[in-house]
């Protein structure tokens, strides 16, 4: 069904239109031969004004459009180095689309059927935004932190978010802006937000500012906020579902990529249009195991930490290579970006380590290459070795598809599933892993490669033991192993008694 009206738009007579997908401005009468038509998409529409009262200019009356636009298209430039590969992210601005009311009998022009424009706005927004009371009456609880990535956080928060926000019918008095503080006090914060939607009826998000790490620790509060109401049966939560948008300003953005959010614009359009999913956790816990000479089934002796708190990732598990890699690169200039963790990449290639340990997969299934499809395996536990000269050169479990931009590790990895992908390489070369990361940084092409001795799986739940003391990585954050410590990884969600946990997309 297309709605259509006359208004007057830059000096010109109009007919603005919309369908089922797009906006329509088109020539009306005299001009319909002196420019081209223009169009733009409904589903980058954040805002529909219409003013009824006079204005300062000759015409009365305004409708104003408020959309997002792209004026330059993402690009990646490859290379046979992987500091030459270089990823430019799409460039998305703002646009406002006024037009004004045509005052009667100022045309002598044939007049389609078309209504008139204050019906015409009411039926767009209908069309592009959410229920505007429900909008208005929403609170909108930001967790923003100043000095992610190249401190740029406040800053848009001040001259995008806030405005795309408040256009788009949000009230500014259900708004309110919490900075991330250090060490426990973003988990924190988190949760007493987490504490206060839970115990509202009224409609709520939660939106958060930075990088993979403040992500990280704005999960975990909310979710110590549902725990804890839980446990006490006085306060029983009243909402079983947490929002979340996600701006990406870090220097890791891993999560954000996931959910193809581009750029700062669209994240906030994305929060806008209200469409979410859901989003599986991983739940982490630390312990240790008798070695492998006390016991052939380790992984049913582990004895389990209980001093620390709940830990869940959304982005990484890894250990080895990447965990250095991350470990090393955080030590760097925050300013170079990206190009930090090729850096120390390629300089780790040169005194490449493999290392030691092994790994038990529930119900796991195996990526077979031929027919480009996972297999499930036998029912039970998977194990991989990976001591006695066969150790992991590299070992990554992850639920995003890619950990930046253009690095497609894990391409069929998703942030929705009820599983794990794992990427498993042992006695790999220094050649050899470059080459794979290459091609990693062209949509994945290592995993169909059969150059590589690469196992790829999935699984719901896995063990991992380290021979040697050492370091994992957890959604950017450096954990230190003993020996023959453990880390279980297992996906989570409403099904294990957990909320759900819904983020814009």
């Amino acid at each position: 069904m297309v709605s259509t009206t006359i208004a007057q738009w830059e000096n010109k007579t109009v007919i603005l239109s919309f369908d089922d997908v797009t906006l329509h401005i088109s020539p009306y009468g005299s001009d319909k031969d002196a420019w081209e038509a223009k169009s733009y998409a409904l589903g980058r529409v954040y805002g529909v004004q219409f003013d009824d009262k006079e204005n300062t200019s000759l015409l009365p009356f305004a409708l104003r459009i408020s959309v997002c636009i792209i004026t330059t298209p993402s690009q990646q430039e490859g290379g046979d180095r992987l500091t030459n590969v270089k990823y430019k992210a799409a460039v998305w601005e703002r646009d406002t689309l006024e037009f004004h009311v045509i005052e009667e009998n100022s045309s002598s022009l044939p007049t389609p059927p078309s209504l008139h424009l204050p019906v015409f706005a009411e039926h767009l927004r209908n069309k592009v935004l959410p229920d505007v009371s429900i909008t208005a009456s929403t609170k909108v609880n930001v967790v923003l932190n100043a000095h992610s990535g190249q401190h740029k956080a406040l800053g848009y928060w001040t001259d995008i978010v806030k405005p795309m926000l408040l256009i788009a019918g949000y009230t500014a008095s259900h708004i309110t802006v919490n900075e991330t503080l250090q060490g426990n006090g973003t988990r924190a914060i988190a949760h007493t937000l987490g504490s206060a939607v839970l115990s509202t009826e009224s409609p709520s998000m939660v939106i958060c500012m930075g990088g993979d790490g403040t992500v990280h620790e704005v999960v975990n509060g909310l979710l110590d906020a549902y725990d804890q109401q839980q446990k006490d049966t006085r306060h029983r939560p009243t909402q079983s579902v947490f929002r979340l948008g996600i701006v990406p300003c870090g220097s890791g953005n891993a999560f954000s990529l996931s959910l193809k959010l581009a750029s700062i614009e669209q994240s906030v359009l994305q929060i806008i249009k209200g469409k979410t999913e859901a989003v599986r956790l991983t739940d982490i816990s630390f312990g240790h195991a008798p070695t492998a000479k006390d016991t052939p089934e380790w992984f049913r002796h582990i004895t389990y930490r209980t001093d620390l708190p709940p830990l869940r990732i959304l982005v990484v598990l890894s250990w080895g290579f990447h965990a250095q890699v991350v470990a090393q690169a955080q030590a760097m200039d925050p300013a170079l970006g990206n190009v930090r963790f090729a850096m120390v990449a390629m300089k780790l290639l040169e005194n490449l380590q493999h290392t030691s340990g092994e790994v038990v997969m529930i119900n796991a299934r195996r990526y077979n290459r031929s027919e480009r499809e996972f297999q499930t395996l036998q029912e039970g536990p998977t194990f991989v070795d990976g001591s006695h000269g066969n150790g992991f050169t590299y070992f990554l479990v992850s639920k995003q598809a890619s950990l930046e931009p253009g690095f497609c590790i894990t391409p069929f990895a998703s942030h929705s599933s009820d599983e794990v992908d794992v990427l498993l390489i042992q006695q790999a070369t220094a050649a050899q892993l470059t080459d794979i990361s290459l091609k990693a940084s062209q949509g994945g092409l290592h995993v169909d490669d059969d150059r590589f001795n690469i196992d790829y799986y999935k699984t719901s739940e896995l063990i991992l033991r380290v021979h040697d003391a050492g370091q994992v990585c957890l959604d950017g954050e450096i954990y230190t192993l003993e020996a023959n410590g453990i880390v279980h990884s297992k996906v989570i969600g409403p099904l294990d008694g957990n909320i759900e946990l819904r983020v814009f997309s």
